[in-house]
């Protein structure tokens, strides 16, 4: 609680029955987990953006799955794919194979989902996607936008 700035420890006091509090240590419980699915953003490379605008309405729905995932659990094994060449979580990006063949390169970052990468074509994936994943999360996130899922 003490490393919360005030205006999260407002939060905290404010609305208690979506935290757990034990001593110092506070942690949103799963009543808040559930009522943030809504309040967490996906926000998309140009790149991505570019992707998506191509078959929004099913990767919409694909994305809100990995959102509402990792709201819960940002490790869930459904949304965490680890590579041959880069097993674990040794490289900064998630992957997610999702249904219909694509593949997602994704971050649980401030509250939001960053999304890098989003293959439909399984060839492309396959020679790009070791380099994507090992790439650092941007800390300028000027060309991400958010999208409604």
């Amino acid at each position: 609680m003490k490393d919360l700035s005030a205006e999260q420890r407002s939060v905290v006091e404010r609305f208690p029955s979506f935290f757990t509090r034990v001593d110092d240590l506070v942690e949103l419980n799963e009543l808040g987990q559930y009522i943030r699915l809504d309040q967490l953003p996906v926000r998309l490379s140009p790149e991505a953006m570019a992707e998506f605008r191509r078959d929004s309405t099913h990767l919409s729905t694909q994305l809100g799955q990995i959102r509402n995932k990792a709201a819960i659990d940002p490790d869930y094994k459904g949304i965490n794919h680890d590579l041959t060449g880069t097993p674990g979580r040794s490289h900064p990006w998630r992957l997610a194979k999702m249904g219909s063949g694509n593949r997602i390169v994704w971050q649980h970052r401030d509250d939001e989902i960053l999304v890098r990468k989003i293959w439909r074509d399984h060839d492309d994936y396959e020679k790009e996607v070791t380099s994507i994943v090992i790439q650092p999360v941007p800390s300028d996130l000027s060309g991400y936008q958010i999208v409604k899922v």
